[in-house]
């Protein structure tokens, strides 16, 4: 009996669309509906789930809301930072939660349950991120099990206290260029007002750009404007929903070794020949993960083209590629010159994997990639050179609103460092300094809060 080819291919056109439209959905509305149900059995609190955006709209208006208003200087910033967190815990308690589009967001805030958190590691996984974030930064804050372990071990040499002991010079030269810059305002006008964020943003991206590239600090400041840019870039795009294709997709994987969709079809064939008797049945089946690793994999072919050539995307990726240059220039340099003491973090970290590849009779899996190395030096720009300038203006703010305070930090600098070059050991003995950084720490958190 013949077969008409049109027949066939109509047939399976039909079973990838219908079942295309049951994944969709599933994911906007008969998944999230059966989580928050789970949720409320639980006694956990919060809005009904609304169709593919949740509750993103009423974040993004209050957080524009708080923006247009000018920032009172007082110790609660959490209305200004983290409106709709705080409006939610606010009305519905601290057991609640909130919905990031078609996904549910839990609110933790018993110690015990952080704590629960952070030491389960196998139950509690790090959420799969926007793919958006790979461009911005992916490094070991992003990985679990074997592959945080070694980007650990390789990392930590650089974090070591006798490595930092020898950055301290690339500080002082950074905080002398930054006061000097000062004095010259003074000594042209007399006196002088300014804005001291830029001062502040300047001087915590220069600290990073000698610390962690050192000769090739110039080039590392690029790296920070372009980064700056794209994480602006991105704070605008992650306010909308993100629409599903290559989130479960790892970036080491090659796509010919992605499981194909007729080899998914088969899985959700072989599971749906098992008795779902009950709508119970019916809700578990499409929430599992061979339902949601079929509804990635269709999409992913769909949207194989990658994100939506919007303005702002095409701006990301091109930020990206730029970075990436300007990394890849820096690291062949410090290949070429790789004698004597590494000093920066660039060249700790290569040294560190070098030595670890060698211990493993040079088995180049046992280190980081040229990629990987790359992630990792953006990451630590973009870890530490906004936080570092907020904690600064923070500090500042506190020591003016608190004068009894800055005139006994002053006066502890003067006694133990006087007019010579700060060292290690005379840092270190700066306890009422240290308690008023701790303090702007506690008030002030730069990261508010962990996803």
């Amino acid at each position: 009996m013949e077969i008409s080819l049109d027949k066939v291919a109509t047939s399976v056109l039909f079973v990838i669309m219908t079942t295309l439209s049951c994944m969709i959905l599933n994911w906007v509305w008969l998944r999230p509906k059966y989580l928050e149900r789970c949720f409320r059995k639980q006694g956990l609190v919060g809005n009904s789930y609304r169709l593919f955006f949740g509750d993103t709209k009423d974040s993004s208006m209050m957080v524009k809301q708080a923006c247009s208003k000018p920032i009172e200087l007082s110790d609660d910033i959490v209305p200004r930072v983290l409106p709709f967190e705080h409006h939610t815990v606010k009305h519905y308690g601290k057991n609640s939660f909130t919905w990031l589009g078609p996904r549910p967001r839990i609110n933790i805030m018993s110690p015990e349950q952080i704590k629960d958190v952070f030491t389960k590691m196998g139950d509690f996984q790090k959420p799969k991120p926007n793919p958006l974030t790979r461009l911005l930064a992916i490094g070991v804050i992003n990985y679990e099990g074997e592959k945080w372990a070694k980007h650990k071990k390789i990392i930590n040499p650089a974090f070591h206290l006798e490595k930092l002991k020898l950055m301290l010079p690339a500080f002082y030269q950074s905080c002398i260029d930054m006061i000097s810059q000062w004095e010259g305002l003074i000594y042209e006008n007399g006196s002088s007002k300014l804005d001291i964020w830029p001062y502040l943003e300047n001087l915590s991206s220069d600290v990073i750009s000698r610390t962690a590239f050192g000769s090739s600090y110039k080039d590392g400041r690029r790296i920070f404007e372009l980064q700056k840019e794209q994480a602006q870039l991105f704070v605008k795009v992650s306010q909308s929903v993100y629409f599903p294709g290559r989130r479960h997709r790892d970036s080491s994987m090659p796509p010919s070794s992605a499981p194909s969709i007729a080899t998914l079809l088969t899985a959700i064939s072989d599971e749906t020949d098992q008795n779902i008797c009950s709508l119970e049945d019916s809700m578990d089946f499409l929430c599992s993960e061979e339902v949601i690793r079929v509804r990635d994999t269709l999409l992913s072919n769909i949207y194989a083209c990658g994100f939506l050539p919007t303005k702002k995307h095409r701006r990301i990726k091109e930020i990206d590629r730029e970075v990436q240059d300007l990394l890849m220039g820096i690291i062949n340099k410090k290949e070429k010159a790789c004698k004597g003491r590494n000093d920066d973090l660039l060249g700790i970290l290569m040294e560190s994997n070098s030595r670890e590849i060698k211990e493993f009779g040079n088995k180049k899996s046992a280190g980081m990639s040229i990629k990987e190395v790359i992630e990792e030096c953006k990451l630590f720009y973009l870890a530490g050179e906004e936080t570092t300038s907020v904690l600064l203006v923070w500090t500042m703010v506190l020591l003016s609103k608190y004068p009894n305070w800055q005139a006994r930090a002053r006066e502890e600098v003067l006694q133990v460092i006087g007019k010579n070059k700060p060292d290690f050991d005379g840092l270190n003995r700066l306890k009422i300094v240290t308690m008023i950084l701790n303090e702007a720490l506690r008030l002030y958190p730069p990261a508010a809060l962990l996803l």
